[in-house]
C-alpha cells in the first residue's frame, strides 16, 4: 500500500512521500513513509488529535461522540458500518448499532428524499478514505 501525505500547499492535494514537491511524481517516488510519519497512537478517543488532518476525521469525531451519548446520527450508523476497521487503527467505538447500513440509507431517505444514494454514497467514501488515511499514519 502506498500512504501520501499532503504538503501543505494545498488542502487535499496529496504527494507521495519524501517527494520534494514541484515535478510531478514519478513511479520511484512513490514509497511507504516509515520513521518520517506522524503516527497515530490512540487509546479509546483520548488522543484524537493526531488523526483530525484525514478526511473525514470530522465525521467519525461526531460519530463516536454520538454513539457514547446513545444518539442515532448519521454519524453514529458510519462509526458503526467501520468500527471493525475503526478498531484497527485504535478507534474504539462504544457498542455498534445494529444494521447500520440500512438504518443509515432510511434516515437519508427522510432527510434528502432522492438525494439519499448519493449522500448515503459519498458518507461511505469518506469513512473508506479517513480507514485508509488512518491505516497509512499508524
Amino acid at each position: 500500500m502506498v500512504c501520501l501525505e499532503n504538503d501543505g500547499r494545498y488542502p487535499g492535494h496529496l504527494k507521495a512521500a519524501g517527494q520534494r514537491g514541484g515535478s510531478s511524481p514519478r513511479l520511484s517516488d512513490y514509497r511507504v513513509l516509515k520513521a518520517s510519519r506522524r503516527v497515530a497512537t490512540l487509546i479509546g478517543m483520548t488522543s484524537f488529535t493526531s488523526l483530525e488532518t484525514l478526511p473525514g476525521a470530522h465525521l467519525i469525531k461526531q460519530g463516536v461522540s454520538d454513539l457514547d451519548a446513545g444518539r442515532e446520527s448519521a454519524e453514529a450508523l458510519l462509526v458503526s458500518i467501520g468500527a471493525p476497521r475503526l478498531r484497527s487503527v485504535g478507534i474504539e467505538p462504544s457498542i455498534p448499532i445494529a444494521s447500520p447500513e440500512h438504518k443509515l440509507y432510511a434516515l437519508l431517505a427522510n432527510e434528502r428524499g432522492d438525494a439519499a444514494h448519493s449522500a448515503y454514497n459519498a458518507l461511505i467514501r469518506r469513512l473508506v478514505s479517513f480507514e485508509r488515511a488512518a491505516t497509512c499514519a499508524s
